[in-house]
């Protein structure tokens, strides 16, 4: 089942508000986007100081639960994946979306976090297996997003062809008298 991307880009040009015209979706996504950019600095700041205050080296705690966990977490969202591309279902955006996120992010720590001895193999995973693959989500993510632009957009195309009101410059989305 793909998205109905009409609906919601109806919903966001006719969205109606007391404060402007403004549709309501608009004003909640820039006050999202405020707090995201006061996130992302403050996390940078955050990174910054962490680089200065951490050892260079520490001993950690279930270090082999740590990876394994995440390795778990990856399969488990490659898995979604594959299950959104068979069901040509609505979420294979945000799977491959997460799906690149956590690859980038293992093949990441494998790197930096590799002894000496084995910091080639983890250069060599990294280079030929996890960041292709995070590249090949993000490109199936873009192709899916299109492929479902174009959708959309046939679909309006054929009710103004058929003469649907709402889809005319001006229409009120009423049937005509």
């Amino acid at each position: 089942m793909l998205i109905d991307h009409s609906v919601i880009g109806r919903h966001v040009v006719e969205g109606s508000s007391q404060e402007g015209g403004v549709p309501p979706i608009h004003r909640r996504a820039a006050r999202f986007g405020a707090v995201f950019v006061v996130l992302a600095v403050g996390l940078a700041a955050w990174s910054v100081w962490l680089g200065f205050a951490l050892p260079r080296r520490a001993d950690a705690r279930h270090w082999d639960l740590a990876w394994s966990g995440f390795d778990i977490g990856l399969a488990i969202v490659l898995g979604l994946a594959a299950a959104a591309m068979f069901r040509r279902s609505a979420w294979l955006l945000t799977a491959v979306g997460a799906s690149a996120a956590l690859l980038a992010c293992d093949a990441w720590f494998d790197v930096v976090t590799a002894t000496p001895s084995a910091r080639r193999l983890a250069v060599a995973e990294a280079v030929l297996i996890e960041l292709p693959l995070a590249a090949l989500c993000l490109w199936i993510a873009f192709r899916t997003e299109r492929a479902i632009a174009d959708v959309a957009d046939l679909r309006a195309f054929g009710r103004r062809f058929r003469g649907h009101p709402s889809d005319e410059p001006g229409g009120s989305g009423q049937a005509p008298p």
